[in-house]
């Protein structure tokens, strides 16, 4: 295990990607943050922005355990690296989403006992506030906002072999959930622990999110596969499902919910991958992952980690898919969501390898994509790329 070096000694990088000067800096910058240790390395999670800049929270790995240690990081509204913020306590395995609440901002960890814990701060994510969890939840997986102003947390429930939807008020208090079998079988639990244990090599797609008022969804291990499973929490069995293949030779990696009944889905077939810019799903029935990959798309590196948000531009509503090229590169497609069509793509680095960590869209319409790339082609560093909503018409263009 390697020693643990704190971000202080981090000194940032950066190189513009405005290709006109009079672009204001903080809507469009790109920057890489490195430090002055070759054997320290960072996985992002996810970023959000404030009213003072962004915080950023990523994993590196600890000391005294086997699951990858929290590392929170504060940048200044340009993108520069202003400080590393030690929250008190031991925390492992944060998940995303980074979730805003008012002024606030959440995200989940677990503690020394695989016990989940809620993180709230402000602005100064020095002050921050941790907050014990109601029901003994236990090894988070993903987090999202509720359709009102409520957190969704996924997690594991290793006792009862069950995945578990939970939703929880910004207490900590649960107020509503269910769990959802995994199998009776070992092979699942396996792949969940080595999850946490090496998320590079085996990480996971997981996460959650609401349908609307009262209607979820979650992509997760049910019933021996890794599947997506749409449900009230009124009962463990869910309402539909869409199955994914042998434990996790196949599935959805990313979705996102354009009405009740349509979904932007990305999703892999073992080597495949596969883009469904506006796919009509019957919520309430049972269907495969398989029944969606109409084209296989060659140019996704294997199992490649994906995102999908929706942005607006000029009246028109787009899926912003994200995901890594074979070339190791990070690719944003933008499909029309009326029509499915491909209205632009962007491709972020060239030489160097680059990975994806999260992408949003802030209040601004700018999109702000987290990733890693590597220095000298083997010390992997954090970049942020903040895309303005003029760079982003021009590639729509």
């Amino acid at each position: 295990m390697k020693n643990f070096i704190p971000l202080t000694i981090l000194v940032p990088i950066f190189f513009f990607s405005c290709k006109e000067d009079n672009i204001d800096p903080t809507q469009s910058f790109f920057k890489i943050y490195d430090t002055q240790r070759s054997d320290v390395s960072f996985r992002p999670i996810d970023i959000v922005q404030t009213s003072e800049g962004f915080i950023v929270i990523a994993e590196q790995e600890a000391d005294n355990s086997s699951f990858m240690g929290l590392q929170v990081i504060q940048l200044d509204e340009f993108g520069n690296y202003l400080v590393e913020t030690v929250i008190p306590g031991q925390h492992f395995a944060p998940v995303g989403e980074f979730i805003t609440i008012d002024s606030s901002y959440y995200f989940f960890t677990m503690d020394d006992l695989n016990r989940a814990q809620l993180v709230k701060m402000g602005n100064d994510p020095s002050v921050a506030e941790v907050i014990p969890l109601t029901g003994g939840l236990q090894y988070p997986l993903a987090a999202n906002k509720t359709a009102g102003n409520d957190l969704m947390l996924l997690s594991y429930n290793s006792a009862d072999l069950q995945t578990v939807l939970s939703i929880i008020d910004i207490d900590g208090n649960l107020t509503a959930g269910n769990g959802y079998t995994i199998g009776a079988g070992s092979d699942v639990e396996a792949r969940i622990i080595q999850h946490f244990e090496d998320p590079e090599r085996y990480g996971l797609p997981f996460f959650c999110g609401p349908t609307g008022i009262g209607s979820y969804y979650f992509n997760g291990f049910y019933n021996y596969t890794l599947s997506v499973v749409f449900t009230d929490l009124s009962s463990s069995t869910p309402a539909g499902v869409i199955q994914g293949q042998q434990i996790d030779n196949g599935g959805i990696t990313a979705l996102l919910p354009l009405t009740t009944s349509t979904f932007s889905l990305f999703g892999f077939q073992f080597n495949d991958n596969f883009i469904q810019p506006a796919q009509t799903i019957n919520t309430t029935d049972i269907s495969s992952s398989i029944d969606y990959m109409i084209l296989p798309f060659n140019e996704f590196k294997s199992r490649t980690p994906a995102k999908i948000r929706s942005y607006t531009s000029n009246g028109v509503v787009y899926s912003v898919v994200a995901a890594e090229s074979q070339s190791r590169s990070v690719v944003l497609y933008f499909y029309d969501i009326a029509t499915g069509d491909l209205s632009g793509i962007h491709t972020i680095g060239y030489h160097n390898p680059y990975t994806l960590g999260s992408i949003k869209v802030d209040a601004d319409n700018n999109i702000v994509i987290l990733g890693t790339t590597l220095l000298s082609s083997r010390i992997s560093r954090l970049f942020v790329n903040k895309l303005s909503s003029e760079e982003i018409a021009a590639i729509l263009n």
